[in-house]
């Protein structure tokens, strides 16, 4: 018969079986101890020693003809195992996974797996409570009951029937790298109290339990998944306090209880051998002592404690004279069975021992009912696992675990005040792994909400840069996930994120901390202002964090643990919450750029299709290689456009809208003037501020007049530029002649249009920065207007998309990703007429920003007046056109007949430029490399004119 059709059979049959049971809830199958003795008594000494071991998969999604189903099958049919371990995966495949390994089998199989803090803690979509020290911070036996219950009845849905847990052991020691959270406390009649009320929980719902780790793994600081920890402790101080909860769990009726990878020399006879090859441990103290009856199982015997020290042949030998009766992932299972039955036939392991073990575990089976009925029914799953009840009382929990431990500056409940601004820091001591709900639960109360992502993985130089960002309206949220997970061996902040936070802190920014995890990281920051802990990760406590921050619930939990020489157990301030509803504060949105179609935007898309003529005939007539073009109003891309081809040669790369080109002059406003608009707004520059007051070089006669307003409007008296490339080989050079140069009129007498002066602009704003041109603009302009393809000196990774200009006489070479500017080329690259880089989209990003008054989306990048005042003419000299560093159209201008005298904008030499009509909310910005391959070209001037024309009569409303 094949497994299809038997599967179906069988199925078929425990289904009526489990109709009976639910139909009155779930109940004990009780003993039958016939079926105990007659399955025993047919089984071979081999299928025995199969019973006793517990093999491993994952329940994800299995290929009936993948190596990995041919591996179960084997493992089940020809090594006769007696249970299978479930790591994680998801709840369906699960459920059916079991179903088609109990087919296989010939005796029911024992399923397991680790159910901590519940289902959901390893198949998503189920159940997950708080951490077990989350529950001891609630010391809620009632809390602790109704986790069982609801775990074992979900796990029951999906074909498991025992939970390693719970975790009994005391965490007394603060340095403990693998218990920590997943213990209660370290107070051992809490842990006693709250793990036996989960045993009773877990029997209510028909779900074998585990009391781990015996004799008790709180007091390590060595993690067993790496290697060996040794416990100095007697059996007096075990009877004091790591004993006493396995002793009330024994009372409970555990069923289980798991050994521990821990040397305990003073209990035993063998000075290195662990607790789970300890005949001492195992039989004298655990069975005879302390009277257990149930099954021992060993911690999984694949882990380091175990592997890394001893052979796997001596390792299960001395686990079964030990007294354990499952051996849990061995890592060869032919090679356990082939050992184990070599010792019985030599009579070193007697084969009653190893009936006994296998007796009870036949007794388990039938208790359970598996005799009966191993199968479970896949439609009933949706009606009980992750059921809205289960989790709202989860989240219930979860609320009432939230302990807040300090509280300086009153910063819990959060303040109503508009001027603060949340910026959240998710910290990691690991390489970033699961959601990060606080900080979204942040946003959503703050929609302006920053967040970033640091830890081990951290250099000083992005800390650095992100601290760049912070101002003195923010407070710092440090959500800290230091978890404890099997291999890290560590459950510390790191050293550069503790210093950091400590900076912050120095520099006055409030600083919030909350643990979602190790509660003992306080003792590296002590300095924060506020320290709230959650205990975990879970998606429940990272919510009820957010909602305890902002006062929307009572903070009631009291730390279960000492936080060494700051907090004792006990310690928690309590506060009620203040805000029956969520706190939103919305944060003003400008416009962002979208695509639309051209009506959408007011365009006659018949007319706007006007400039694919004006642009291909101008290519036709070799006016340039190439262009972009885009055009967008009211926030609406109406038309991005990319036209010809890099280069007039055959071959050359078609052009596309993500083309990065060399903006020249247009560097002056998109950099140098933004830049200066920054510093403008927060009253690092005046306008009327002398040159000589930030640049103490440039001095002397009609030098000592010039004002930043007067660079900004070319009417500072110095000439529109000077080779300085041809006369001067170092940077240094060059500067000391920009410092010389002669003034050929007095400063505010007549506009003349002049590199000179913005190169000039370009130093000020790194001698008030004190940073260098292209960092400040990135930093301040560029990332937080997300423009990702705007930058001086373009990484060669981008060269195929940057287009060529000129085929240069003076470097005799075809100029293609560096400047095309001679002395900006001289002066590194960055200065603050030219160098700068850019794609069409980015500029409209830019523009928009402008358009909207200084803002983009959520970002305020400058202040509405400033943009007001840099973009009107000034009227410096009478008559001329110039803004503050923008131009406004004059006759005759590039920006066309059809524009407002509000219109301004700016064009570069290399062929670039870009126009905003305000009245009308309209954006063009245009991208050519008309020098090439030479800047004798000047055919683009017609062009520029026919183009803007187009736009404007295009409009639906002209």
């Amino acid at each position: 018969m094949g497994l299809t059709m038997r599967l179906k059979k069988l199925i078929s049959f425990g289904l009526i079986f489990w109709g009976l049971l639910t139909k009155t809830g779930f109940s004990w199958a009780g003993s039958n101890e016939d079926w105990v003795d007659k399955t025993l008594s047919k089984m071979d000494l081999r299928e025995k020693i199969g019973q006793m071991i517990v093999a491993t998969a994952f329940a994800r999604f299995i290929n009936e003809d993948s190596d990995e189903w041919y591996g179960i099958q084997h493992t089940i049919k020809k090594y006769k195992v007696g249970g299978y371990h479930l790591y994680f995966g998801d709840i369906y495949s699960a459920a059916q996974l079991t179903n088609k390994m109990q087919a296989l089998s010939d005796i029911p199989l024992l399923i397991d797996a680790d159910f901590e803090t519940g289902v959901g803690h390893r198949f998503p979509g189920a159940t997950e409570f708080p951490s077990n020290m989350a529950i001891g911070t609630t010391g809620s036996e009632y809390y602790a009951f109704k986790m069982g219950e609801i775990t074992a009845r979900e796990a029951r849905a999906i074909g498991i029937h025992l939970t390693y847990a719970p975790v009994m052991d005391v965490n007394n020691n603060p340095n403990n790298p693998i218990i920590n959270t997943r213990s209660y406390g370290e107070d051992p009649m809490l842990v006693a109290r709250l793990g036996t009320a989960f045993i009773r929980g877990c029997h209510a719902g028909g779900l074998l339990t585990t009391a781990k780790h015996f004799p008790g793994h709180g007091n390590t600081s060595v993690d067993s998944h790496t290697d060996l920890p040794l416990i100095p402790s007697d059996l007096n101080q075990l009877n004091r306090l790591e004993l006493v909860p396995f002793k009330r769990a024994i009372d409970a009726g555990v069923d289980l209880i798991m050994t521990a990878h821990i040397v305990l020399p003073q209990l035993t006879r063998e000075t290195f051998q662990p607790a789970t090859l300890s005949f001492d441990i195992l039989n004298r103290l655990l069975r005879k002592r302390l009277n257990f009856q149930g099954l021992i199982v060993t911690d999984a015997l694949e882990m380091g404690a175990i592997k890394n020290n001893f052979t796997e042949k001596y390792t299960v030998v001395q686990a079964v004279k030990a007294g354990a009766d499952i051996l849990l992932a061995p890592q060869n299972i032919p090679l356990v069975i082939r050992t184990i039955e070599e010792k019985v036939k030599k009579g070193e392991i007697s084969e009653t021992r190893i009936n006994q073990s296998v007796r009870k575990i036949l007794s388990f089976k039938a208790k359970l009912g598996l005799h009966k009925n191993r199968f479970v029914d896949i439609a009933e799953i949706s009606k009980i696992v992750g059921s809205p009840g289960f989790k709202s009382l989860a989240m219930k929990m979860a609320n009432d675990a939230i302990t807040l431990v300090k509280n300086e500056r009153h910063l819990i409940p959060w303040p109503y005040d508009k001027n603060l601004t949340p910026v959240v820091l998710n910290i990691y001591d690991e390489t970033p792994s699961g959601d990060q709900v606080f900080a979204a639960e942040v946003k959503k109360r703050f929609e302006m909400t920053q967040a970033y992502t640091i830890g081990d993985f951290s250099d000083s130089r992005s800390l650095e840069q992100m601290a760049h960002n912070l101002d003195t309206t923010h407070v710092i949220l440090a959500a800290l996930y230091v978890n404890i997970k099997s291999g890290k061996g560590r459950a510390n902040l790191p050293e550069q994120v503790t210093e950091f936070l400590k900076n912050l802190h120095r520099q006055g920014y409030p600083v919030v901390a909350i643990s979602f995890g190790n509660p003992y990281v306080f003792t590296q920051i002590p300095e924060v202002d506020a320290y709230l802990c959650a205990y975990g990760r879970q998606e429940n406590l990272q919510k009820a964090a957010a909602q305890a921050l902002f006062g929307e619930i009572d903070i009631r939990g009291k730390l279960p643990v000492t936080i060494p020489g700051y907090y004792p157990r006990g310690h928690g301030l309590e506060i009620n919450k203040v805000r029956k509803h969520p706190l939103i504060v919305k944060v003003p949105h400008a416009p962002r750029l979208q695509y639309s179609l051209p009506e959408e935007a007011g365009f006659d898309p018949k007319k706007l299709s006007k400039i694919d003529t004006v642009i291909t005939q101008a290519i036709a007539d070799s006016a340039f290689p190439g262009a972009v073009v885009l055009v967008a109003r009211k926030g609406k891309i109406a038309l991005e456009k990319a036209y010809g081809k890099f280069t007039y040669q055959p071959d050359a790369p078609v052009m596309k809208t993500n083309a990065i080109f060399d903006l020249a002059s247009v560097t002056k406003v998109v950099a140098t003037t933004t830049a200066a608009m920054i510093l403008f707004d927060r009253g690092e520059i005046a306008l009327d501020d002398p040159v000589v007051q930030y640049i103490p070089q440039f001095t002397g006669g009609l030098r000592d007049s010039i004002t930043i307003r007067h660079l900004l409007t070319h009417s500072s008296g110095l000439p529109p530029f000077k080779r300085f490339f041809l006369q001067y080989t170092s940077p240094e050079e060059i500067w000391q002649a920009i410092y010389d140069t002669e003034i050929t009129f007095p400063p505010g007498t007549k506009t003349v249009y002049s590199d000179i002066g913005m190169i000039l602009l370009g130093k000020i704003i790194e001698m008030v920065s004190g940073k260098p041109l292209d960092e400040f603009c990135r930093q301040e302009i560029f990332t937080p207007l997300s423009m990702q393809d705007t930058f001086f000196n373009p990484p060669d990774s981008l060269k195929y998309r940057i287009v060529p200009t000129e085929i240069d006489p003076w470097r005799g070479r075809l100029v293609h990703g560096e400047v095309h500017d001679e002395n900006a080329y001289a002066l590194g690259g960055v200065a603050g007429h030219a160098g700068l880089f850019s794609t069409a989209k980015d500029l409209a990003i830019f523009l928009q920003m402008l358009l909207n008054g200084g803002m983009y989306d959520t970002v305020r990048l400058i202040k509405e007046q400033t943009v007001r005042l840099f973009t009107r003419r000034q009227n410096l000299v009478p008559g001329s056109s110039r803004a503050l560093g923008w131009d406004t159209p004059s006759q005759p201008s590039s920006s066309g007949h059809y524009f407002s005298f509000f219109f301004f904008g700016h064009t570069g030499f290399t062929g670039t430029s870009v126009w905003v009509d305000p009245n009308r909310k309209l954006l063009v910005v245009f991208l050519t490399n008309r020098v090439h391959p030479t800047r004798k070209n000047i055919k683009i001037r017609k062009v520029r004119v026919q183009l803007h024309d187009a736009v404007i009569k295009a409009l639906s409303e002209e």
